[in-house]
């Protein structure tokens, strides 16, 4: 392969990398649930703490999936406020 098409080979990959970056991001801003442990991290609590909150309703806004919790992000950011 030539040097000039190297560059532009380079260029398209680039430009490729830049657009899944930017369609990973808009994937995340379209689904704004997180799992349990995700939330746990994100919080410095226990996993089954999270659990717990979300059974007895100290945190609201989630979704149970079997035996598992998807919670909205909002209720981390308002978790992080009150906590």
């Amino acid at each position: 392969m030539r040097e000039r098409d190297l560059r532009i080979l380079k260029k398209i990959t680039l430009n490729m990398r830049h657009d899944c970056d930017q369609i990973l991001n808009w994937l995340d801003h379209l689904n704004p649930w997180i799992s349990a442990d995700e939330f746990a991290e994100r919080a410095h609590i226990s996993r089954k703490t999270v659990g717990n909150y979300c059974s007895n309703g100290r945190i609201q806004q989630t979704r149970r999936l079997g035996r598992f919790y998807l919670i909205h992000e909002d209720e981390l950011k308002k978790f992080k406020d009150h906590d």
